[in-house]
Order: C-alpha cells, then structure tokens, then sequence
C-alpha cells in the first residue's frame, strides 16, 4: 500500500484499465485458438461467458470475481493495480471456453492444436540458448543477474569479520531481497516487515549494499550505518558470464557493518 496506494482517482481508472487490458492481452493467443478452431456463433460465446445451468456457472463466478473484483476494489480504495496480478485469476479460463456443449471442434483442427501445442515449446527450447546470449549481450538487470554473485561475496567477506551469521542486509532493495534469496546465512531484507529497531541491526549487524552510482542510496547506507556502529567499506565490481559471454560489469558499493 506504501507503493501502490493513495493515488488520485484518475490515476486509478487509468491503472484498472490497464489492468484489464493487460490481463486480456495475456490469454489473447489461447482465446484467439480456440475461437478461430470452434467458430462459436453469438449464442455459444454468450454459454461461454455466462453458462445457462448452474453447475458451470458456478465456474464462471468463481473465474470472473477474482479478475474483475480487484478493479472495483483499486477505484473504491484508491489503489495503483497491474495486470500482472491478474495471473492467478486464469486458472479456470479453458472451463470457460471448452465446457459449453454448444462448443464443437472438427478433428483437423484439434489436431493442429495439439501438433502447435508440443512443436512451439521445442521450438523455444531449441531457441534458448541464443535468446540467452542475446539477453547477456544487451545487459539483464544487474540487481537480478548479480544476485548470487553478490551473495556469496558478501558472505565471504562479512565472515572475515565476525563468525556470526549474517541477518540482515539492506541498501537497494532489489538487490538485497536479491542477495537475501542467495545467502546461506538466510538473512533478512530490509525493508521488512516487522521492521527490526536500530538496537536490534546493532545487536546483529547488517550489510548495506548499494550501486556504486546511486548518490542517494549511499548516502542513505552511510547515515544508517553511522547511527548503528562501525563499518567496513568495499567497493565491488561484478560480472556475470555465460557461455564464455560476458556481460555488463557492474559496481557495487557495500558497507559491512560489525554487530555489537
């Protein structure tokens, strides 16, 4: 809600629009199949929508709420939405398309599906590799493709320092929720939630990590570090390799701070 709520309400019809617009775009290709290979006149695409017994019906509310309701929800509350938040609401999608008995295929067609069905994802996995290299060329997000890289060298380092564990890491967020998922230790990202106290982080210790260029997030790292007790500075450069491809290096500036 820190992020995504309290928006204006013209912000927020914009975003439930987008919302619905994206989430249809997600399923276009499957909707477009099966209606290019039923050929459902009006009458069947309305059973589709909204079935006449009630047994599928059930289907069809249970498949509509979870879609439609949270645009309603983002207006009344003024919240920011996105159609990715939609991805769980498709489960019961092909119900929908393929349950009503008005829906007939000729056989030639189901074939076809099914010979799209097991050729596409072969094609892509044959593909995989160069779509890969091609990602390694033009650089993925470093705080994703660093991350654990990132971990394992900060571990090392923070345990020339202490022998306990490490638990907590902070500075950018996308990079130390990154670097927590790698880290051995487990250790918390923060923000989180409960936030821990200035006494705890100090009781502990915590690793601040930063992009070397971000001015604000290491003044930022500085000011808490200063607050919490000493620190240890190193300044990182990463590089992520596939295939004997290199990628975009990155600089990382991380504040170890000792705990207490």
């Amino acid at each position: 809600m820190t992020l995504h709520g309290d928006k204006p309400f013209a912000v927020t019809v914009f975003a439930a629009l987008g919302y619905l617009a994206g989430s249809i775009g997600y399923v276009a290709i499957p909707v477009i199949i099966v209606l290019a290979a039923a050929r459902p006149n009006r009458a069947t695409i309305a059973d589709m929508v909204w079935p006449g017994d009630s047994e599928r019906r059930l289907a069809a509310a249970a498949f509509w709420a979870p879609l439609l309701l949270p645009a309603a929800g983002a207006l009344a509350s003024g919240t920011e939405i996105t159609s990715l938040w939609s991805m769980s609401a498709w489960t019961l999608l092909p119900v929908l398309l393929l349950s009503s008995p008005k829906v007939t295929m000729a056989t030639a067609d189901t074939r076809g599906i099914l010979v799209a069905a097991v050729a596409v994802p072969l094609i892509v996995l044959i593909a995989a590799p160069a779509i890969a290299i091609n990602v390694q060329h033009t650089g993925p997000q470093p705080a994703a493709a660093h991350a654990r890289l990132l971990a394992l060298q900060i571990e090392r380092a923070w345990h020339e320092v202490t022998p306990q564990p490490m638990r907590y890491v902070g500075g950018d967020p996308d990079i130390a929720y990154g670097v927590a998922a790698y880290a051995g230790d487990r250790a918390r990202a923060l923000p989180g939630l409960p936030a821990p106290s200035e006494a705890q982080l100090a009781q502990s210790g915590m690793v601040l990590m930063c992009f070397a260029e971000d001015v604000n997030c290491r003044q930022a790292a500085d000011a808490l570090a200063a607050r919490i007790g000493p620190s240890r500075r190193i300044e990182s450069e990463i590089v992520r390799n596939y295939l004997s491809f290199a990628g975009k290096p990155q600089r990382y500036t991380i504040l170890i701070v000792r705990p207490r």
